[in-house]
């Protein structure tokens, strides 16, 4: 194993192989859908303020994007991490598969710590967007703590999708959503207060804020059909002014 600085305690030290969403999500995944490769393409707004996409230059790699990982912890902390992982397996399990029923015992403390490593872990596929401080990865890993200024949303969409991912940086924060089976999920970490966060997710996006933890009586998670979700994705971007009608990059939806 090679040494390297880890992403949450930052010790330069041996790293091991961590799966961005969890090695145990891999098993999840139904047959049809693990021999699938891996094509997506990057978009970043340059120092100049001009949102840019790589064009033509697509990475592609084997496997399901759930299968992806990289070297960025240490044994320590991955092993210690991975409680977060063991201890939401239950109710993960539920929500990718459509069951939903349960949702108002659901521990949403527990799940927004488990949506926060994994967007902490994704910002490291692509150095260009990492935009969480490291002193925010380290109090993580230290005592569980969501960032400030960290939005969390979730909803339900019934298009299954096993592995899709939207990521967005600006100097402004990070958007990240993705979508695991019948789970959609948008976290959203602003560096400087500057939006209503009221008008950041579309109302026709069905999505529902789970931390910073709001009471709500009766949530109804109806579905979000494929082409909503897209349609909500490209008015949450145009929003912040960092997609174009020339410059979007259109995801397909299988």
């Amino acid at each position: 194993m090679a040494k390297r600085v880890c992403a949450f305690c930052g010790k330069f030290d041996q790293t091991t192989s961590e799966h961005l969403f969890g090695q145990w999500i891999k098993d999840e995944i139904p047959e049809e859908y693990k021999t699938a490769k891996t094509e997506h393409a990057v978009s970043f707004i340059s120092d100049d303020g001009v949102l840019k996409t790589k064009r033509g230059v697509l990475d592609r790699r084997q496997g399901n994007p759930i299968s992806h990982k990289l070297p960025i912890m240490c044994l320590e902390c991955n092993n210690d991490l991975g409680n977060v992982h063991s201890s939401n397996k239950p109710v993960l399990r539920n929500l990718f598969n459509g069951n939903w029923n349960d949702f108002d015992k659901i521990n949403l403390a527990a799940i927004s710590q488990w949506i926060t490593m994994v967007v902490m872990d994704n910002e490291f596929d692509n150095s260009r967007i990492v935009r969480i401080p490291q002193e925010y990865r380290q109090a993580f890993r230290e005592n569980r703590k969501i960032p400030e200024n960290f939005h969390i949303y979730i909803g339900r969409t019934n298009n299954v999708c096993w592995g899709r991912k939207w990521s967005k940086a600006s100097g402004n924060g990070l958007h990240m959503l993705f979508v695991i089976g019948h789970l959609v999920v948008l976290a959203i970490y602003e560096i400087k207060e500057h939006v209503n966060r009221n008008d950041i997710v579309p109302r026709h996006f069905k999505l529902k804020r789970i931390y910073p933890s709001i009471s709500e009586n009766g949530v109804d998670f109806l579905d979000i059909k494929a082409s909503e979700l897209m349609e909500g994705i490209y008015e949450m971007w145009g929003m912040f002014g960092w997609i174009t009608e020339a410059d979007a990059l259109a995801p397909k939806w299988d």
